[in-house]
């Protein structure tokens, strides 16, 4: 890899990031845009129009000379505008194995993603619930260190709906979770506690 692709390489990486962290802004409704220095969409500036964004994306995806923790983004970016349809027909089972993929590579939040899927908490997937599968993204992103994680393997083991469940592992994810600021693990520790459980 020369040393002009490296940096180009580089630069993706930071315009994906400022593209993730632009929509978490957003959602919580404060305006922003990304802009970037070097020319991809309409001279450089990103805007809400995605179309772009995915193409980038699948163009990291298929690289080679893409490093992993790039490609591995890339992989949970294009997931993201795939689930939600943004800028593209909304596409859930690509969407999904794209998460799946990302989180092969050692991408904590695309494994997250891959364990809500399947959970069935996303809405307008079609596919088969299965909490064990389920379970196993899950602590691909508890090993990742996602706090959120912590708290939906820590409910599967607590419920016992696993097949090999474990409640005192459950209630030890959930007491890290609570330590790591999670609301829901606080609130379901809260309310064992008020009922006698969880000591």
């Amino acid at each position: 890899l020369d040393r002009t692709m490296a940096d180009y390489i580089g630069m993706l990486a930071t315009v994906m990031n400022a593209m993730a962290l632009g929509s978490a802004l957003s959602k919580i409704d404060l305006e922003n845009r990304v802009q970037s220095a070097i020319e991809m969409l309409r001279g450089g500036v990103i805007d809400r129009d995605l179309r772009g964004a995915k193409d980038l994306c699948e163009a990291v995806c298929a690289s080679t000379a893409a490093p992993i923790q790039l490609r591995a983004r890339a992989l949970v970016t294009l997931g993201d505008i795939l689930r939600d349809g943004k800028g593209c027909e909304r596409n859930t089972d690509r969407a999904l194995a794209l998460y799946e993929q990302a989180a092969v590579l050692g991408n904590g939040p695309a494994a997250h993603r891959a364990g809500l899927f399947h959970h069935g908490l996303v809405d307008g997937w079609s596919g088969k619930r299965d909490v064990n599968r389920a379970a196993h993204y899950y602590q691909i992103a508890v090993e990742c260190g996602e706090v959120k994680a912590q708290t939906a393997l820590g409910l599967l083991h607590g419920s016992g709906a696993l097949q090999k469940s474990d409640s005192t592992y459950g209630l030890k994810l959930l007491k890290r979770a609570m330590e790591g600021g999670e609301g829901v693990a606080t609130a379901v520790l809260a309310t064992m506690q008020r009922g006698g459980g969880g000591k």
